[in-house]
């Protein structure tokens, strides 16, 4: 089975989010020329907390500015995750029942 482009990734796991978490506040963060380096594809706030997902196709790595910016938001009391890939969306899902 093909795996799938981080931009359908992303896709899926947005409408996931919204579908498990009425009221989400969650926004995909398009990069340009302008932009900070490093700042996790998806932001939100779910009941007051801050979150940000960073999302990678099966096989793709997170870059050192990728790293830093979640260390960042961690150390910010803020939750940072990681989807790796389709069949990792439930586990990012489950994760932020347990931070919320």
């Amino acid at each position: 089975m093909a795996s799938l482009k981080e931009s359908e990734v992303q896709t899926l796991l947005l409408r996931r989010l919204r579908d498990e978490f009425p009221g989400i506040y969650v926004r995909k963060i398009h990069q340009t020329q302008f932009s900070h380096n490093g700042i996790p594809d998806l932001v939100g706030c779910l009941n007051g907390m801050f979150f940000a997902i960073e999302v990678k196709k099966r096989g793709g790595k997170l870059s050192a500015l990728q790293q830093r910016e979640l260390d960042f938001i961690l150390e910010s009391d803020g939750i940072g995750l990681i989807c790796w890939e389709e069949g990792d969306i439930t586990r990012v899902i489950d994760d932020l029942r347990i931070y919320l």
